[in-house]
């Protein structure tokens, strides 16, 4: 078994894949899928690809008509190859070794420390950990 997955962002995006099995099933676990599903995001979205590019984890699998191709748990392997795909960004993904990533959105760093940031919720309800959230400056 692989220990660690790249692929350059030159490789064109492969088309033809018609089952779940074709995508999930093969060595890479479908990350080479997600990471292609970033980067047609980066050309239909360029909204959403400025803030990926400002290092802010945004939501995936999120339109305003349909759901595509799921929500990824932030923090999963697949939601970290569909980031770097949607930065425009080489697939670079490791098996064995943890990577963290800080949100600049909703963390700051003070003195080398990450600090959350405070948020404005209105009328104190707390939204959904998916939806957009107004950050006090």
């Amino acid at each position: 078994m692989t220990t660690h997955l790249t692929r350059s962002i030159e490789t064109p995006i492969r088309d033809g894949l018609a089952t779940a099995s074709e995508i999930w099933d093969g060595p890479d676990k479908g990350l080479i899928f997600c990471w292609e599903q970033g980067r047609k995001e980066r050309e239909e979205k360029p909204e959403l690809a400025a803030r990926a590019d400002k290092d802010e984890l945004v939501p995936v699998g999120r339109s305003d008509d349909a759901d595509d191709h799921g929500i990824w748990k932030r923090g999963s392997l697949q939601y970290l190859a569909w980031w770097q795909g949607l930065r425009g960004e080489n697939l670079n993904v490791s098996f064995v070794h943890k990577v963290e990533i800080v949100c600049l959105r909703v963390f700051t760093t003070e003195k080398g420390k990450k600090v959350q940031r405070k948020f404005l919720f209105p009328r104190r309800k707390k939204p959904s950990p998916f939806d957009d959230v107004p950050v006090r400056e």
